[in-house]
């Protein structure tokens, strides 16, 4: 469930209190990439408007996760700022605990982001192990907290809000550290440093009533 404008605002209050967006500063990106430079092996995930596929550069054999997107979809349902601020912001964003932007690029149908594949399955698939039908232990849910925290810690430090975080959308490096990358169409910029994330002023609100 994607949090609405309203609800955030109950929660921090009128949001142009805040000033104008800053520009995002855009790092290095891989320039000239073609969809004909890469080998797509299989598709690794569905979204709104397309797919993710595992593929492979036919030049370095780096392997990458490309998020294709269609453009007539991307029109239709009126989603060309929320595409173009999910761009600039991933380019304007490095961390260990986030996931890489390497390259954007386009052709006629379709508009593709190229990011760092991330194999090791989603937080959410940790939290409850089917085949060992077990929990995360207290240890691990304080060590994937703590890596969540610190990522979010970094966009507030760069004037990002992030409003559509869940265990779904938080992959992770072989089981290791999870990466906000899935849902960056949902980030929105600020110029004041919100530390405090809606769900937990919920939380907060809830205990202290």
């Amino acid at each position: 469930m994607m949090l609405s404008r309203n609800a955030i605002v109950n929660v921090i209050g009128r949001i142009n209190r805040l000033g104008k967006p800053l520009l995002p500063v855009s790092r290095k990106l891989i320039k000239n990439m073609k969809i004909s430079d890469l080998t797509l092996h299989r598709i690794i995930g569905i979204g709104m408007f397309g797919k993710v596929w595992l593929v492979q550069h036919k030049k370095t054999n780096a392997v990458y996760a490309l998020k294709e997107m269609d453009k007539k979809e991307i029109i239709e349902k009126k989603m060309t700022k929320g595409v173009t601020r999910e761009k600039n912001v991933m380019s304007s964003v490095e961390h260990p605990f986030i996931s890489n932007l390497v390259s954007t690029f386009q052709d006629v149908h379709s508009i593709f982001m190229l990011m760092d594949y991330v194999q090791g399955g989603e937080l959410f698939g940790l939290i409850y192990n089917v085949s060992t039908k077990g929990y995360l232990s207290n240890d691990a849910a304080a060590f994937y907290g703590a890596c969540v925290s610190e990522a979010l810690s970094h966009l507030h430090s760069r004037n990002i809000c992030h409003r559509d975080l869940k265990p779904g959308e938080l992959p992770c490096r072989h089981s290791i550290n999870p990466s906000l990358h899935r849902c960056f169409d949902a980030l929105s910029h600020c110029t004041h440093r919100l530390r405090v994330s809606y769900r937990t002023a919920l939380l907060r609100k809830k205990i202290s009533s």
